[in-house]
């Protein structure tokens, strides 16, 4: 058999304190876990200048808008604090473009709100006709795919 074949069924880590890491520039490449990382509990490795996290804790997921244009999604697990989210619109019905507005975010879960786009009016006479038009106010529905990313603040 030719390379190497390790057969490990767990590591330990020693925890340590995020005050209590050896300089980063005497560790390099070591990793360790830290129980008081920002953001959570987290393995970190040393890269001989800082100390990195390793990616933990982002949650994706496809929710669908309701009748009202708004999309709710409760984060299997919960964040230790709030979590930067990024919403993306699936488009598939071709026409004009959404604007997706975060509504509301917190430890355990997101709403959007969806508002579309609509095509000015044509012709345009006089700019007066343009008063009062709202650009985003074009029906959105229910059944709008939205791609969910939250991540972990680690800053």
């Amino acid at each position: 058999m030719s390379g190497a074949y390790f057969d490990v069924e767990s590591f330990t880590l020693k925890p340590m304190r995020l005050q209590d890491l050896p300089s980063a520039n005497q560790t390099t490449g070591q990793v360790f876990f830290v129980s008081d990382a920002p953001g959570g509990a987290s393995m970190m490795v040393s890269d001989g200048v800082n100390y990195r996290q390793f990616a933990r804790g982002v949650q994706t997921a496809l929710v669908q808008t309701n009748s009202q244009g708004k999309a709710t999604w409760a984060f299997p697990v919960a964040f230790p604090s709030v979590p930067a989210v990024f919403p993306t619109v699936l488009n598939t019905g071709g026409g004009q473009p959404f604007l997706c507005e975060i509504e509301t975010v917190s430890a355990t879960g997101v709403t959007v709100a969806l508002k579309r786009s609509r095509t000015l009016l044509n012709p345009i006479l006089n700019l007066g006709a343009l008063a009062g038009f709202d650009v985003f106010g074009g029906t959105v529905g229910a059944n709008v795919g939205v791609y969910m990313l939250a991540i972990p603040l680690t800053a």
